[in-house]
């Protein structure tokens, strides 16, 4: 699965969105070794959170960010986010948010707009969409549940 020169990787969040992210992180640089691979993800308002480049900087997951602004709705917003994906030109979007409402597909959508005609690991079953009930009354943890949605990646 390596015939990708351009791979974004759609993950919002900050610190602990990331940590419990790393497994499909890891896959994912696996899978692609020789791509140039970018996230797409906000940018925290807040001093208090620790960005996303602070966990992963220095591990090779990553080469790049690119900002997903929260709340975007404006028009010019998103012709300045479709502007920017489409300069980056990925040939592959891994990993999507768990979203399976209106707003989740309007932003697949969006990316679709982009030009990226690859979409690996988005849910789009709902049974991805949601960590599974396992015994005891307990769910599988967020990183379990990216691993689920890629397993065509290797």
């Amino acid at each position: 699965m390596t015939s990708a020169r351009r791979v974004l990787i759609y993950r919002l969040g900050s610190l602990g969105d990331t940590v419990v992210a790393l497994p499909a992180l890891r896959l994912v640089a696996r899978a692609f070794p020789d791509a140039e691979r970018r996230m797409l993800t906000n940018f925290s308002m807040s001093t208090k959170a620790a960005p996303v480049a602070s966990v992963l900087e220095g591990t090779g997951l990553v080469h790049g960010y690119l900002e997903y602004p929260l709340g975007l709705r404006d028009l010019a917003g998103l012709f300045r986010l479709r502007r920017d994906i489409r300069r980056f030109g990925p040939d592959v979007l891994v990993i999507s948010p768990h979203h399976g409402t209106a707003e989740g597909m309007a932003r697949r959508s969006l990316l679709r707009l982009c030009g990226i005609r690859r979409l690996i690991g988005v849910p789009y079953d709902v049974n991805q969409q949601r960590p599974l009930q396992l015994r005891n009354d307990l769910y599988e943890y967020e990183g379990a549940r990216l691993l689920r949605c890629l397993k065509h990646a290797g």
